[in-house]
């Protein structure tokens, strides 16, 4: 897939790049920059593949626990799946550690 527009619309990548980066600028909250609780929950997209036709992008977000809520341990992995849209889905989420995603050589499923 190439960064060039296709037909009109913006490349996957740039979507799912901005909507991040837009994430992230909402967390600031302004020139005092981050909170201890903004901090602790910032998520992180930890892998990412495109699905053969470029219709959509299929990534694992890492997801922080949340002092003082949840139990300590590690962060969850979940899986999220942007199309060609720009529309976010969270295919599993919770507490799971999803890894190693791939999507199967015709596009249909994701494993």
């Amino acid at each position: 897939m190439s960064g060039s527009h296709s037909q009109g619309r913006p490349s996957l990548v740039g979507v799912l790049a901005a909507v991040f980066y837009a994430g992230l600028l909402a967390a600031q909250g302004g020139a005092g920059g981050l909170t201890f609780e903004q901090l602790a929950g910032l998520r992180s997209v930890t892998s990412a593949v495109i699905s053969p036709d470029e219709a959509s992008i299929a990534y694992t977000l890492t997801v922080p626990r949340r002092p003082g809520i949840d139990d300590d341990g590690p962060a969850w992995v979940e899986l999220h799946v942007i199309g060609a849209g720009g529309r976010d889905q969270t295919y599993v989420g919770g507490d799971v550690k999803v890894s190693q995603i791939a999507f199967s050589p015709d596009g249909s499923l994701i494993t």
